[in-house]
């Protein structure tokens, strides 16, 4: 919760710690992803990187691809950020290519909303269209409504920056 966030920063470092008490690698890359992400809505993005590039580094020694794919994304999201488009592009490109390559569905939709909303303020419309499209599809043949909202609004965004103001309605009612 952004309006909470010195609060939730204070409960994942108090995880974070615990868990390294406990001896739980996996669960500690899991809270530094957590973190990043958190770091990143708040717009401090210099922590939010450091935070997902060692939560990648982590999930990729334990081998666990799946939350490794969110880190990378989280760290596509500071970088694209701060940087802009060229900077997010390459790690948001590796976690779609670790989703694809296992046929997890459920990443596979949210690597492709991240490629759209990182290119929408770059202009690239017809990238972050087809990349939503896409998105949309997957999401709504695995039933996963987060994952469908999200792609919704992309396709809802571009639409808007190609001037179609009333495409864009047509996809924000149907959220």
């Amino acid at each position: 919760n952004v309006a909470r966030g010195a609060e939730s920063r204070a409960e994942l470092e108090e995880s974070h710690r615990l868990l390294a008490e406990l001896g739980d690698g996996l669960g500690q890359a899991r809270v530094l992803d957590m973190l990043g992400m958190c770091s990143a809505l708040r717009g401090d993005f210099a922590p939010s990187i450091v935070q997902s590039e060692e939560a990648a580094r982590q999930l990729h020694a334990l081998g666990d691809w799946v939350n490794e794919s969110s880190a990378l994304i989280n760290m596509a999201f500071g970088c694209g950020y701060r940087d802009g488009w060229q900077a997010g592009e390459p790690w948001v490109r590796r976690a779609l290519e670790l989703a694809t390559d296992s046929g997890a569905r459920a990443p596979e939709a949210f690597a492709r909303g991240a490629i759209a909303q990182l290119a929408l303020p770059a202009g690239l419309y017809t990238l972050a269209r087809r990349e939503a499209e896409t998105a949309l599809s997957i999401a709504r043949a695995i039933d996963h409504r987060e994952w469908t909202v999200m792609a919704l609004s992309m396709l809802g965004r571009a639409r808007l920056g190609v001037g179609d103001a009333e495409g864009a309605l047509r996809l924000h009612e149907e959220m």
